[in-house]
């Protein structure tokens, strides 16, 4: 386990599991990091939704005492993600935007960012193997 005075990077959305992640780590005495990637303009990210997900991660991080970096990300989530989501979708078919995103952006942005912090590991609240 990962615990007393080793510094973690944190994938922060705002949402409940990477917040969990960020708290579970900070109790167990690790050196957190919130690590939140800017995909968009500023905005809310679901309709009726009053925060966007920078807002609401530099809220968790604020309540967790952690320091937390936005990572502006928009150009390649465009280029990376949504034009070739778009392609697919002009051809007829359906894709899935998450997993494009996290083999070709995600993960590569926020380790890269992880290991200029000097964190020694990279969590997130996402169910991988």
């Amino acid at each position: 386990m990962i615990g007393a005075g080793r510094r973690v990077a944190v994938g922060l959305s705002g949402g409940v599991d990477s917040s969990v992640a960020a708290a579970r780590l900070r109790e167990a005495g690790a050196d957190v990091v919130g690590l939140t990637l800017r995909l968009r303009p500023d905005g809310p990210s679901l309709p009726g939704r009053g925060a966007t997900d920078v807002e609401a991660a530099r809220a968790v991080a604020e309540r967790l005492g952690i320091p937390h970096h936005v990572l502006d990300a928009r150009d390649d989530f465009d280029r990376l993600v949504l034009r070739p989501a778009w392609e697919e979708y002009d051809r007829g078919r359906t894709p899935n935007p998450c997993l494009l995103c996290n083999r070709s952006l995600k993960f590569g942005v926020l380790w890269r960012a992880a290991a200029a912090l000097g964190a020694e590991a990279l969590a997130t609240g996402h169910y991988a193997r």
